[in-house]
C-alpha cells in the first residue's frame, strides 16, 4: 500500500505496471494509463498526499485506465494477464478512493464498475466491499440517490454469497453503510438545529438540497426495510432474490438503536415505523416464530420502548403489555419469549429514569379504571419470583445448587442473535431475572421523590412485599440474597418515608424474622448465621433511616437486635453489627423524646422479660403491649448468660444525655435496673449485670452533671439544680447498698448481696474519680456510703477503701472542715479493721495526704490570721494535764473533746478549725501506732513522725504543745511498756494472748497458711523491738530537729521524761542491780540486741540536741541519764550466768556488743561540750566517766569482734576510750595523764604471769599514794619501784573484769563447749602501746608554758612518777617478752598475733626510749625550778619526795635497760632489754640528765637529798657495766660474738662515763660529791681490767694473740688514764675503796701527793701497770700509753 507521502509515486508505478501488461492486448489502456501519467508529472513530487489528492480529483480521467482494466479483465476471463491487471486495478482505485482522489463526477461510474465486478472471484469480491464503505463514507454528498442504490445493492449481493467471508463482510459493510446514511440525516439535523453562520450563507441552499437528499434516502431505507421485514417487495432496495430477514431485522435495530431520535424528528420515518414496523411486530408476537427472529424482535421492542416511548406511546404501550402477557406462565408460547420478555423487562427496570418516564406516561395519571401498563408488569414479574422455581424432577432435593444471577447460563437470551434454536434454560432462570428486575424497580424506587414515588410505592407494594418475601425463602447464592436482601431494605426505606406502614412493618417482621437465629425453615432453608447477620444488619439500617417513624415497631427491631445477641456472641460481636446498632440508637436517640422513649419501654420490656424480674406499677402502665413477634425475645436469660436488653439499655442511656437529663425516662430506667439487681429471684449474673448498668448510667450522668456545673452555677436561681441532681444520681446507689427499692407490688422480695454493694463502691469509686468535682453538698452521702460497710465488712473493705484515697488524693480541697474531720475518723475506722491487712496500711499511708492538705490550709489560715485580729488562743494541753491526777484518763477526755468539738459545715475553716484537724490527724496515727499488727503499728509511727518532720513549719506554739503531750510522749511511752511486757510474756511462755491480739498480723496470716517462717516469740521480740525503735527514735528527732519544742509547756519535763523512756529502753529496766545475778536476769531478759543499739542511737540523737540556751538542768540531764545508762548496762555481777548478756531467743547472739559500746563512748563528746560551755563539768563527772571506761574496756560479756585482735591495733572501743581521754584531759590534765598511765600498763596489770615477771616482782607493793617513808629520806632503791601504784591501780581497775572473764572460762571448762558471750578477753597491748604514745606527747617539752604549770601538780599527786613507772616498763620489759610459753617451759610457736604483739613492743619501746632521751630531761629540770620556787615548806617537801621517787626510778629503769640485775638476780634476762645503741642512749640521757640536775650545786656542798639514791644507783649501774670486762676470756682467736660486741661497747660506754665524772673539771660545774663516788670505781675497774689481761695472757701463752676486743679494751683505758686529771682529793676521801694501802713501797712514798694531786689514778694503778710491761712490750699501742702513765708519776708531774 502506498504511504501518506507517495500517492503520485504509488500511482506512478502501478500506471507504468498497468501500461505495460495492456501494451500489445489493450492499446486503450495504455494510452489513458500514459494520460494519466503525464497529469502525475505535472504534481510536485514533494506535494503531500492531501495536495496530491485534491489535484488528481480535479481530473476526471484519472480512474481512465483502472476502470478500463477492470472492463477488459471482466469481459476476457480469469488469464493471469487479466487477473494481475484486476488486481492492480483495484488497488489503485481503493487508493484512490482512501484518499479521496476520485473526482465527484466518476463516482457514479466507479460504483457501477465495482457492481459489475462483484460476479468475479471472492477475492475480487472482498476488495469491491471494501471500497464501498469509504465510498459511502467520504463521498457523501455524491453518493445519493442512485448511487448509493448502487452500493446498497453492492452489499445486498454479495450478501447472498455463498462464502462466509463474503457474505459476513457484506453484511457489516451493509450495517454500517445504512447506519451511515442515518447518521448523514441526524448530522443535518444538528446543523439545521444550529444557527447559520454568515460564512456558510451562501452554501445553505446547496445544504439544504443535501440534507432532504440524505432525508430521502434514509426514508427510503426505511421503508424498504420495513417492507422486506413484513416480506414485501421493496420499492428503493432492489434485492435479487430477496433479503434476509434476520438482516433485515438487524439493520433496523442498529438504525433504532442508534438513530431512534433522527427517525422520530421526521414525520415520514415516525409515520412508517408506526405503519409498517410495529403492526408486524405486534402481529410477530401474535404467531410462533423462529428463535432468530424472535430474539431479533424483542430487540426492536426494547428500542421502541427505551427511545420511541414518547413519539410513539401508543405503540409502546401495546409492546408493554405483550411483554406483560409474555411473563404469565400460562402463555401458550414458547417458553423463550417468557425468558426474553423477562430480560427486556429486567433491562426497562435497571434503567431508573426510563421506568420513572414510563410510569408518568401511562401510570401517573391513570384512573382506577385505566389500564396500570407499570403496575401490570411489576405485578407479572413479581409473580414470576413468587411462583419460585418449580421443582426439577431430574435433580434430588438435596442436589439442587442455590440460584445464582446466571443460572449457568453465559449469554442472556436476547444477546444470542447467531443461535438458530433456544438455548436449554433452568427453571431458575426465569426467577433470577425476575428478582433482578424486582431489585432494579426497588432501587428506582428509592430514586424517585415526591407524589411520584409514593404513587409507584403504593401500587407496587402489593405485589413487591410477596416477591421479596418469596425471594428470600428460597435458597439463593450469597451474591442474589445480598440483591433481594438489599432490595427488600430499600423497600422499607421508601415505604417509611412515604408512610406506608403496613408494608413497612410486614417487611421489618419478615427481615427480624429471617435475622433471628430460631427462623422459621423456609423452602430454602435455615439462614445460615452470616445471612442471618445480613439479614440484621439491613434491619438496623432500616431502623437507623426510620428511626422518627417507627415508634411500636421498635419492639420486633430490637427484639431481633436483643436475639441474635443473646444466641450468637460471635455475629454479635461482628463489627459491622455493633456500627449499624449504634448507628441506630444514635439515630434514635437524636430523633427526639418520642424516639428514644419508645425505644426505652421496648427494652424495659424486653429486659423484664428476658430477666425474670418485675417492673414498677408506674412503669408498666407507661409500657406498650408486646408485639407478637417480639415475644421471641422474652425467653428467661439462660443460665450465666447476659440479658441483652439490659446491656442495650444501659449503652443507650449512657449515650444519651437526653435521657440522663429526662427526669421520666431516668425513672424509668433506674427502677428497672434497680429491680432486676435487687430481685431475690433473679440469677447472680443477671443481678451483677444490672448492677454494672446502673453504675454505669451513674457515672455519667455524674460526669454530665459536672460538665454542666459551670453553666448552671452562672444562674443564680439555678444553684439548687446541681444539688438536686447529685442527690438524685447518688440515689440508686445508696438503694443498691441499703437493698431498698420503692414503687413494687407486695410480695417481691428484694435483697442485695455482696457483689451487687461491691458494684455500687466501684461506681462510688469510679464517680469520683471521673467526676468528683461535680459534688458539691452530697460529701456527706459519699462518706454514709463509705461506712456503711463497716455494718458488714468482710471483703468490701478492699472494694471501698479507693474511694477514700481519691477523696484524699484528690478532693481534700472540696470538703467542709467537718467532713474533713469525718475523713479523719474514716482513714482510723480503716487502719484498724482486721479483714485486709495491704488497706489497713494504705490507710495509714493516706495521712501524707491530709498532712499536705492541711499545711497549705493551715498557711494560709495563718496568714489570713496574721492579716486580721488573732482569736484568743486556746488553753494549752500542758496546763490542762498538769494538774490532773489521772494522766491517761484526762488525755482521753481531751482527745474526745476536740472530737466533738464544733467545726463549720462549709468553707475553709479559721484558724482553730486547722489546728484540731491537725491535732486528730496525729491522734489518729498515735491511735493506729498502738495496733496489734506490727505492720500497722509500724507504718503508723513512722508516717507520724515523717509527717512532724515534713510539716513542721505549719504547726504553732498550741500545735507543738498538743504534739508533744498528747501524741510524741504518750505514744513513746506505750510502746517502751508495751514492748516490756511483751518481753515478759515471751519470756514466761505466754505468747497465746499475743498471738491473738495479733490474729490479724502476719503470725496469724502464717499460721493459716501452714508455713512458719520464724519463731513466733523471736518474731514478737523483734516486731516490737522495731517498734519501740522507731517510737523513740521519733521522738528523738522531734527534739533535735525542731527547735519549737523547746516553747512548749513543761519542756524540762518532758525533757527528762525522754531520756528516762531511752535509759529504760535501753537498760530494760529502771532499778539497779543490787538484788543480785536474779535481779539483773530479769531486767537484762527484757534487752535485746537490736533494742540496745536502737536506744543508744536515740541517745545520739537526743545528745545532738541543739539547746535552746545553756541551761544547767537541760545540759545535766543527757550527762546523767548517759551516766546511769552505761553503768546500769555493764553493771553485770560476777557470778552471773553465761548467757546474761545474750538474747533469749535469738541462739546465743550478744547483746551488748563491741559496736553497742562504741556507740555509747561516740555520746561523750555531745554531752560533755554543753557541760563545759555551761561550766557545770566536776571533777566527780571526770572519775566517774574514767571509772565507766575501765568497765567498758574490759567488759567481758561483750567480748572483740575477733580476739586477740586488739594486739595488732587497736579496736574501735579502744581508740574511743582514749578519745574520751583526752576529753577529760581539756579539763582535768592530771586525772587524764594519770589515766593514761594507767592504761598505759594495763597489758602488765591484766596478766598475771606478765605482773610476776617483772623485774622486782615479789618485792613489796608501794603504798597507794606512791610515796614510801615518812620522813624526808629517801626510801632504799630496789626493783620493788617497778610494781608502782600505777600497776596496782590498773590491777584493782581491770580485777572485776577479770574475776567475771575467769567466772565465764570455769563455765567454759565446766561444760566443756563455749558458753554465749565467753570469749578470751582482750589483751589491752594495742591500747598500752597507744596511751604510752598519747602519754608521751602529753609529757612532752615543746609546749613548756603549759607542761611547766602541769608538772608540779603532776609530781604532788603521783602521776609523774606513774608516768616514769609506765615509760620504765616498756622500756625495760617489752611486751613480746610476756608472752606466755607452753607447760614445757619452750616458748610457743610465732602466730599473727604473736608478731603483733612483738610489733607492739618494738613501737612502745621506741617511745620509751625517746621520751627519755629527749623530754625526760627538760622535765627534770623543770620539777627542780618548780620545787626551788615553791613557797610552802610542806608543798616543797613532798615535791622533793616526789623528785627523789621520780629519779630512783629513772636510775632502776636505766639499771634495767642495760640489763643490771636488781633484786633476786634469777630474775635477770639473759638478753638485755633494748639494742646496744638504745643502751648507749638511754645511758647518756640519764647520766647527762642527772648531771645537769646537779650542775648548778657548789662543789662544796652535799649531794641533794632527792638524788641521792639515784647517784648510788648509777655509781652501781656504772661499776657493773665497767666490771663486764673482768670476765674470763673466751680462748679463742675467733671472732667476737653480738654479744662481746654489745658487752664491749657497754662497757666503753661505762669508762667513759667512770673517766668524765673523775675528771678535773676547768670549771666547777660538777660537785666533789660525784667524783668521790666515780673515781675510786674507775680505779678499781681499770685494775681488773689490767688483770684480767694479764691473767688471760698467762693462760693463752706469748705465741697466741690477745682477743682484740680486750686489746682495744685495754689500749681505751691505758689511753685515758694517761690523759686523766684526776678530782682533787677525790681518791683521798674514798682511798680505801681504791686499794692504795696494797700499793708497792715507791707508790707508798709518795701517797701524801698520790692522794691529792690530778695523777693519783696513776700511783693507784702503779703496781698493776708494771705488771703489763713485760706483757705489752711487743706491741707499741699498749707500751706507749703505758710510758705514758709512768712518766706522770715523775716529781716534775708531781709539783
Amino acid at each position: 500500500m502506498a504511504s501518506s507521502l507517495n500517492l503520485g509515486g504509488f500511482l506512478s508505478s502501478e500506471l507504468q505496471t498497468l501500461s505495460t501488461e495492456a501494451r500489445r492486448k489493450f492499446p486503450d489502456i495504455k494510452e489513458a494509463a500514459e494520460r494519466v501519467i503525464v497529469i502525475l508529472r505535472g504534481i510536485k513530487s514533494t506535494s503531500t498526499t492531501v495536495s496530491t489528492a485534491a489535484e488528481l480529483r480535479q481530473h476526471p480521467e484519472v480512474v481512465r485506465p483502472f476502470i478500463l482494466a477492470c472492463r477488459h479483465s471482466s469481459a476476457s476471463g480469469s488469464s493471469s494477464s487479466s487477473t494481475r491487471m484486476t488486481t492492480t486495478a483495484l488497488q489503485s482505485l481503493q487508493q484512490l478512493v482512501s484518499a479521496r482522489a476520485v473526482c465527484d463526477r466518476s463516482i457514479g461510474e466507479v460504483l457501477r464498475e465495482l457492481r459489475q465486478m462483484a460476479g468475479l472471484g471472492a477475492d475480487v469480491q472482498v476488495k469491491v466491499l471494501q471500497m464501498v464503505l469509504p465510498l459511502v463514507t467520504l463521498y457523501a454528498d455524491c453518493v445519493v440517490g442512485e448511487e448509493l442504490v448502487e452500493a446498497l445493492h453492492v452489499c445486498l449481493a454479495l450478501q447472498q454469497s455463498r462464502d462466509a467471508i463474503v457474505a459476513n463482510t457484506a453484511a457489516a459493510i451493509l450495517r454500517q453503510a445504512v447506519e451511515q446514511v442515518f447518521a448523514r440525516v441526524a448530522q443535518d439535523d444538528l446543523l439545521d438545529a444550529a444557527e447559520p453562520d454568515a460564512a456558510n450563507m451562501d452554501a445553505e441552499p446547496h445544504v439544504k438540497r443535501v440534507a432532504e437528499l440524505h432525508a430521502s434516502d434514509a426514508l427510503f431505507i426505511l421503508q424498504d426495510l420495513c417492507l422486506l421485514a413484513a416480506d414485501h417487495e421493496p420499492v428503493f432496495l432492489q434485492a435479487a432474490g430477496g433479503a434476509d430477514k434476520r438482516l433485515v431485522l438487524e439493520l433496523l435495530e442498529s438504525v433504532l438503536a442508534n438513530h431512534a431520535a433522527a427517525v422520530a424528528r421526521h414525520p415520514a420515518m415516525a409515520l412508517v415505523l408506526r405503519e409498517r414496523l410495529a403492526p408486524f411486530i405486534v402481529g410477530f408476537f401474535a404467531d410462533r416464530a423462529p428463535f432468530t427472529l424472535a430474539v431479533r424482535s424483542i430487540r426492536i421492542v426494547w428500542l421502541f420502548v427505551c427511545h420511541l416511548h414518547g413519539a410513539m406511546a401508543a405503540e409502546c404501550e401495546v409492546f408493554l403489555g405483550i411483554l406483560a402477557r409474555l411473563l404469565a406462565a400460562e402463555s401458550p408460547l414458547p417458553p423463550f419469549y417468557r425468558v426474553l420478555a423477562l430480560e427486556t423487562v429486567r433491562k426497562a427496570a435497571e434503567d431508573h429514569a426510563l421506568l420513572r418516564a414510563l410510569f408518568a406516561q401511562y401510570d401517573g395519571n391513570a384512573q382506577a379504571d385505566d389500564c396500570h401498563v407499570i403496575r401490570d408488569l411489576v405485578a407479572a414479574a413479581a409473580r414470576v419470583v413468587a411462583d419460585g422455581i418449580p421443582p426439577e424432577p431430574a435433580a434430588a432435593a438435596g442436589d439442587a445448587l442455590p440460584v445464582s444471577a446466571a443460572c449457568g447460563v453465559r449469554t442472556q437470551m436476547h444477546k444470542l442473535l447467531d443461535k438458530a434454536e433456544p438455548p436449554a434454560v433452568p427453571a431458575a432462570y426465569l426467577f433470577a431475572q425476575a428478582l433482578a428486575s424486582i431489585a432494579a424497580l426497588a432501587d428506582a424506587l428509592a430514586e424517585a421523590t415526591g407524589g411520584q414515588a409514593l404513587a409507584l410505592a403504593t401500587q407496587a407494594w402489593p405485589a413487591l412485599l410477596p416477591a421479596i418475601a418469596a425471594a428470600l425463602g428460597v435458597r439463593l447464592d450469597d451474591e442474589m440474597f445480598a440483591r433481594a436482601l438489599g432490595s427488600a431494605q430499600t423497600l422499607v426505606c421508601v415505604w417509611g418515608a412515604v408512610g406506608l406502614r403496613e408494608p413497612r412493618d410486614q417487611m421489618l417482621r419478615l427481615l427480624c424474622q429471617l435475622a433471628r437465629p430460631a427462623a422459621a425453615a423456609a423452602p430454602g432453608g435455615v439462614p445460615s448465621p452470616e445471612r442471618r447477620v445480613l439479614c440484621l444488619r439491613a434491619v438496623l439500617e432500616c431502623a437507623c433511616r426510620l428511626a422518627a417513624e417507627l415508634q411500636d415497631a421498635w419492639a420486633p427491631v430490637l427484639g431481633a437486635l436483643l436475639d441474635t445477641e443473646d444466641a450468637a456472641a460471635a455475629v454479635a460481636a461482628s463489627e459491622p453489627v455493633r456500627q449499624a446498632a449504634a448507628r441506630m440508637l444514635a439515630a434514635a436517640r437524636n430523633a427526639g423524646p418520642p424516639a428514644y422513649l419508645c425505644v426505652l419501654r421496648a427494652l424495659v420490656r424486653l429486659g423484664s422479660d428476658a430477666a425474670g424480674v418485675p417492673v414498677s406499677e408506674a412503669v408498666a402502665a407507661a409500657l406498650p403491649p408486646l408485639s407478637p413477634l417480639a415475644a421471641a425475645a422474652d425467653a428467661p436469660a439462660q443460665a450465666d448468660r447476659p440479658v441483652p436488653a439490659i446491656e442495650r439499655l444501659r449503652a443507650f442511656v449512657v449515650a444519651s444525655d437526653a435521657v440522663l437529663m429526662d427526669s421520666a425516662a431516668w425513672d424509668i430506667v433506674t427502677q428497672h435496673l434497680l429491680a432486676a439487681a435487687l430481685c431475690g429471684d433473679a440469677a447472680a449474673h443477671v443481678r451483677a449485670q444490672a448492677s454494672g448498668a446502673l453504675a454505669d448510667i451513674v457515672l455519667a450522668a455524674m460526669d454530665l452533671a459536672g460538665a454542666t456545673k459551670g453553666s448552671s452555677a452562672a444562674d443564680t436561681g439555678s444553684r439548687a439544680s446541681p444539688e438536686a441532681a447529685q442527690l438524685r444520681i447518688l440515689t440508686p446507689l445508696a438503694q443498691l447498698m441499703g437493698a431498698h427499692v420503692a414503687g413494687f407490688a407486695a410480695g417481691h422480695r428484694f435483697a442485695g448481696t455482696a457483689e451487687v454493694r461491691r458494684v455500687a463502691l466501684d461506681t462510688l469509686h469510679r464517680l469520683l474519680q471521673a467526676s468528683g468535682h461535680a459534688v458539691v453538698r452530697a460529701w456527706d452521702v459519699v462518706f454514709d456510703i463509705v461506712q456503711a460497710v463497716f455494718a458488714q465488712p468482710g471483703a468490701l473493705v478492699a472494694s471501698v477503701f479507693p474511694c477514700v484515697q481519691l477523696v484524699c488524693s484528690d478532693y481534700l480541697a472540696d470538703l467542709p472542715p467537718r467532713c474533713l474531720r469525718r475523713c479523719i475518723a474514716v482513714l482510723a475506722q480503716f487502719g484498724r479493721q482486721r479483714d485486709d491487712l495491704n488497706v489497713a496500711l494504705a490507710a495509714v499511708g493516706q495521712a501524707w495526704a491530709l498532712c499536705d492538705f492541711l499545711q497549705s490550709e493551715s498557711m494560709r489560715t495563718a496568714a489570713g490570721a496574721r492579716a486580721g485580729d488573732a482569736a484568743e488562743p486556746p488553753e494549752l494541753t500542758s496546763r490542762r494535764l498538769a494538774g490532773a491526777p489521772d494522766q491517761d484518763a484526762a488525755l482521753e477526755a481531751i482527745v474526745q473533746a476536740w472530737w466533738a468539738e464544733d467545726l463549720p459545715s462549709g468553707g475553709g475553716g479559721s484558724m482553730r478549725t486547722r489546728q484540731v484537724l491537725w491535732v486528730l490527724l496525729l491522734q489518729a496515727l498515735a491511735a493506729l501506732g498502738r495496733d496489734a499488727r506490727h505492720e500497722v503499728r509500724l507504718g503508723a509511727i513512722q508516717t507520724l513522725f515523717r509527717t512532724l518532720d515534713a510539716h513542721a513549719a505549719c504547726l504553732d506554739a498550741w500545735l507543738w504543745d498538743a504534739t508533744v503531750w498528747a501524741v510524741v510522749l504518750p505514744l513513746a511511752q506505750y510502746a517502751v511498756a508495751e514492748r516490756a511486757r511483751v518481753f515478759g510474756l515471751v519470756r514466761s511462755g505466754n505468747i497465746d494472748e499475743l498471738l491473738g491480739e495479733a490474729s490479724a498480723g502476719s503470725l496469724r496470716v502464717a499460721e493459716r497458711s501452714g508455713v512458719c517462717l520464724e519463731d513466733p516469740r523471736r518474731l514478737l521480740r523483734k516486731q516490737w523491738d522495731e517498734t519501740a525503735a522507731t517510737a523513740m527514735m521519733g521522738a528523738a528527732r522531734t527534739w533535735a530537729d525542731h527547735a519549737a519544742v523547746w516553747a512548749v509547756g513543761g519542756a524540762e519535763h518532758a525533757w527528762r521524761h525522754l531520756w528516762a523512756l531511752v535509759g529504760l529502753f535501753l537498760v530494760g529496766a529502771s532499778g539497779s542491780s543490787d538484788g543480785g545475778s536474779a535481779a539483773v536476769a530479769d531486767w537484762a531478759a527484757l534487752r535485746s540486741r537490736d533494742s540496745v543499739s536502737a536506744a543508744v542511737d536515740c541517745a545520739s540523737v537526743l545528745a545532738g540536741c541543739a539547746y535552746a540556751g545553756a541551761v544547767v538542768d537541760r545540759v545535766r540531764t543527757p550527762w546523767d541519764a548517759w551516766l546511769r545508762m552505761t553503768r546500769r548496762l555493764t553493771d553485770v555481777p560476777v557470778d552471773a550466768g553465761a548467757d546474761i548478756n545474750c538474747a533469749l531467743d535469738s541462739g546465743g547472739s550478744v547483746v551488748v556488743s563491741q559496736e553497742t559500746l562504741c556507740a555509747l563512748l561516740r555520746l561523750c563528746p555531745a554531752l560533755l561540750a554543753p557541760l563545759r560551755e555551761a561550766g557545770a563539768l566536776q571533777l566527780a563527772d571526770c572519775h566517774a566517766l574514767l571509772a565507766l571506761l575501765r568497765r567498758l574496756l574490759f567488759f567481758p560479756d561483750a567480748p572483740l569482734l575477733s580476739p586477740p585482735s586488739d594486739a595488732a591495733g587497736m579496736t574501735r572501743l579502744q581508740a574511743l576510750a582514749l578519745d574520751t581521754v583526752a576529753l577529760v584531759q581539756r579539763s582535768q590534765p592530771a586525772l587524764a595523764l594519770a589515766e593514761l598511765a594507767m592504761l598505759a600498763v594495763a597489758p602488765y596489770a591484766i596478766h598475771a604471769r606478765r605482773a610476776q615477771a617483772a623485774p622486782g616482782g615479789r618485792g613489796r607493793r608501794a603504798s597507794a599514794s606512791g610515796c614510801e617513808g615518812d620522813s624526808g629520806d629517801a626510801p632504799g632503791v630496789s626493783a620493788d619501784l617497778l610494781e608502782h601504784a600505777v600497776v596496782g591501780r590498773a590491777a584493782a581497775a581491770f580485777a572485776g573484769a577479770l574475776a567475771r572473764s575467769e567466772h565465764l572460762l570455769a563455765l567454759r571448762i565446766e561444760g566443756q563447749r563455749k558458753p554465749s558471750g565467753a570469749v578470751p578477753a582482750p589483751t589491752l597491748v594495742a591500747l598500752g602501746v597507744a596511751a604510752l604514745d598519747r602519754l608521751g606527747d602529753a609529757l612532752r617539752t615543746g609546749d613548756g608554758a603549759e607542761l611547766l604549770l602541769l608538772l608540779p601538780q603532776l609530781l604532788l599527786d603521783g602521776s609523774w612518777l606513774d608516768a616514769i613507772t609506765a615509760m620504765g616498763l616498756h622500756l625495760v620489759h617489752p611486751l613480746h617478752r610476756a608472752a606466755p610459753s607452753d607447760p614445757a617451759g619452750q616458748p610457743k610457736p610465732a602466730t599473727k598475733a604473736s608478731a603483733s604483739i612483738t610489733a607492739s613492743a618494738f613501737t612502745s619501746s621506741a617511745t620509751a626510749t625517746d621520751w627519755f632521751v629527749q623530754d625526760m630531761p627538760p622535765a627534770m629540770l623543770l620539777l627542780r625550778a618548780a620545787q626551788r620556787d615553791e613557797p610552802s615548806k610542806e608543798s616543797a617537801q613532798k615535791m622533793r619526795r616526789g623528785l627523789s621517787q621520780a629519779w630512783a626510778a629513772t636510775g632502776t629503769v636505766l639499771a634495767l635497760t642495760l640489763g643490771m640485775p636488781l633484786g633476786d638476780a634469777s630474775l635477770a634476762s639473759d638478753t638485755p632489754p633494748v639494742a646496744l645503741q638504745a643502751q648507749i642512749l638511754m645511758l647518756d640521757a640519764v647520766v647527762n640528765a642527772g648531771l645537769r640536775y646537779v650542775a648548778d650545786d657548789l662543789p662544796g656542798t652535799p649531794a641533794p637529798v632527792e638524788v641521792a639514791l639515784y647517784w648510788d644507783l648509777l655509781v652501781r649501774v656504772l661499776e657493773w657495766g665497767a666490771q663486764m670486762a673482768s670476765e674470763p676470756a673466751v680462748l679463742s682467736c675467733a671472732d667476737t660474738s653480738d654479744a662481746d660486741c654489745r658487752q664491749q661497747g657497754l662497757t666503753v660506754a661505762c669508762f667513759r662515763w667512770l673517766f668524765r665524772m673523775s675528771v678535773d673539771q676547768q670549771q666547777p660545774t660538777m660537785p666533789l660529791w660525784v667524783a668521790t663516788a666515780a673515781a675510786p670505781t674507775l680505779v678499781n675497774q681499770c685494775r681488773a681490767v689490767f688483770q684480767r689481761f694479764v691473767a688471760d695472757r698467762l693462760v693463752l701463752g706469748k705465741s697466741s694473740p690477745m682477743p682484740v676486743s680486750h686489746v682495744e679494751l685495754l689500749c681505751l683505758v691505758l689511753n685515758d688514764l694517761a690523759l686523766l686529771d684526776c678530782y682533787p682529793a677525790a681518791l683521798a676521801w674514798a682511798k680505801q675503796d681504791c686499794g692504795c694501802e696494797n700499793s708497792s713501797s715507791v707508790v707508798t712514798a709518795f701517797v701524801g701527793q698520790a692522794t691529792a694531786g690530778k695523777s693519783a689514778h696513776i700511783f693507784a694503778l702503779y703496781d698493776d701497770l708494771l705488771d703489763l710491761i713485760p706483757l705489752v712490750g711487743g706491741s707499741p699501742a699498749l707500751i706507749v700509753p703505758v710510758q705514758k702513765c709512768l712518766r706522770r708519776m715523775s716529781p716534775k708531774t708531781f709539783g
